[in-house]
């Protein structure tokens, strides 16, 4: 896994240049990778921990997500070169020869997390897409029944005639990675989706069916909310959601690292959290007192028949799921990536040539400066050092010319690989039982590991090598600000275990 760039992988090309952007740019930047599926749920959590708890959540929980970000920042502004993302900055740290065992650790616990998340997180949509599409499929006799769900095999029919010939094409691209206009075409369909969900729910809350709205949230309040031992209970299931909701761990300190000041990128991240808590409680407020009771993790399941989108619901719910599929496929390249490194499917000459070229060098001029130093000739050698200097260029050309014709298709065992990969995420998709709970678990393991553990864990190796730059306070503030996301993730976890 050491081999294995995820970071770089998911980097468009006009990213990978390293434009310097401004402040904006940075902001607007995160503002488009931390608007995802995680809005959807918040009415849904508005729903189950009630409106002051939620309020209370959204704020409290990005604070302490900005509080272990500064971690991470405070060692990016010490090391010479400040704009390494995170799987580098885990490399550079955690260098030390004498300690191999620790070093290839914390390369895996980085590098799993982030393959985790995202396999995690695509069979989170996968199961928005199916349920959502599986709505055109819904039985008249089940039209007033907002816990219906499609059958395994309408989920599998879904499956097969809509995500696969989508996401399949573009997956046996040799350059997935590149391809990051489908993510921008996606990310347009899903910022539209909440759009007119958020206008369609302040429509009907302006509307005469008021009244009726408002009764619905006071019996939720009064039969839910007022309950303390169940109130504390759904807040601990919602940590996850709403650590997912916040999460921009792999896109945070390539961002920053494009930026023409990063002494700026404090700032920009708090607009980020302010943008976002903002985001979560208009869409999460109004959803929520326009359904009251009645609302669906799910919230396309509540548009049928009701404001400005009467008739079109299940149009929304389709372009929604349009927009998953096609910002998903770009998210399984690392996945693939790793397997194909794996089973040595790909040959990484491009990766590899130079450093191999250059340890090649240094072996041969060491040997040349043992031979002087024994008093023999060492003419042989150095012109095998001069010749490697002469000819790397033009064997660099050669296995680039290579690479390019090796990728014109992809063998068998890879589009296998592939096939796999896609039917063990559609099967999880149909197997697993509510996707708040998958959304959940991703949130109280992963976005912990990636947004507490490892800013943590490089923070004191970091500063443990070099104690003189650390001020006195920071050490109890980093174990507090780590205590806050462990116990959350743990306590939300088994939360989530007890609530199935």
């Amino acid at each position: 896994m050491d081999d294995l760039d995820i970071s770089a992988n998911l980097t468009p090309k006009s990213q990978k240049s390293h434009k310097q952007i401004s402040a904006f740019q940075a902001f607007t930047g995160l503002a488009k990778a931390g608007i995802g599926t995680g809005i959807l749920f918040t009415p849904f959590v508005f729903k189950q921990c009630g409106i002051i708890p939620t309020l209370m959540i959204l704020t409290i929980i990005p604070t302490g997500i900005y509080c272990s970000y500064m971690l991470l920042l405070s060692v990016l502004k010490d090391l010479d070169n400040d704009k390494l993302n995170l799987i580098h900055l885990v490399k550079h740290v955690f260098s030390d020869p004498e300690e191999k065992k620790k070093n290839k650790l914390m390369s895996i616990l980085t590098k799993t997390s982030f393959l985790a998340f995202n396999v995690g997180g695509n069979i989170a949509f996968y199961i928005l897409i199916i349920n959502s599409v599986g709505l055109y499929l819904k039985p008249e006799e089940e039209a007033n029944n907002l816990e219906w769900s499609p059958s395994l095999y309408q989920k599998l029919l879904i499956s097969l005639l809509i995500i696969f010939p989508i996401y399949y094409p573009f997956n046996i691209q040799p350059k997935l990675a590149d391809l990051h206009c489908f993510n921008t075409i996606g990310l347009l369909l899903n910022n539209l989706t909440f759009a007119v969900l958020a206008l369609n729910c302040i429509y009907l809350l302006m509307t005469d069916q008021e009244i009726e709205i408002e009764n619905q949230k006071e019996n939720s309040q009064t039969n839910e909310i007022q309950k303390s031992h169940s109130l504390m209970l759904y807040i601990l299931i919602n940590y996850g959601i709403v650590m997912y909701l916040y999460d921009i761990n792999g896109v945070m300190s390539d961002i920053r690292g494009q930026m023409k000041n990063t002494q700026e990128f404090k700032k920009v991240l708090i607009y980020y959290f302010q943008f976002m808590v903002a985001m979560a409680t208009v869409v999460g407020l109004s959803g929520y007192l326009v359904y009251g009771q009645d609302q669906q993790a799910n919230i396309f399941v509540n548009l049928e028949g009701k404001g400005i989108i009467k008739g079109y619901a299940h149009f929304l719910a389709l372009l929604y799921s349009l927009s998953l599929i096609i910002s998903s496929v770009l998210y399984i390249y690392p996945i693939v990536n790793l397997l194909d490194q794996t089973f040595h499917l790909t040959n990484n000459y491009l990766v590899f040539f130079d450093e191999n070229s250059q340890q090649q060098k240094q072996k041969l001029t060491q040997q040349s400066i043992q031979m002087q130093e024994m008093g023999k000739s060492s003419e042989i050698i150095n012109n095998k050092v001069t010749q490697i200097t002469v000819n790397q260029p033009k064997q660099n050309a050669n296995q680039d010319q290579q690479i390019q014709n090796q990728n014109q298709r992809l063998s068998l065992q890879q589009h296998m690989i592939r096939l796999g990969v896609f039917s063990f995420k559609i099967f999880m998709a149909c197997v697993l039982p509510r996707v708040e709970v998958v959304v959940s678990i991703l949130g109280s393991i992963f976005s912990i590991s990636l947004g507490f553990v490892i800013p943590f864990l490089i923070y004191q190796e970091y500063y443990k090598k070099n104690p003189q730059k650390q001020k006195p306070y920071t050490n109890k503030y980093a174990f507090g600000t780590l205590s806050f996301g462990i116990v959350g993730g743990i306590l939300g976890l088994c939360s989530v275990f007890i609530s199935l």
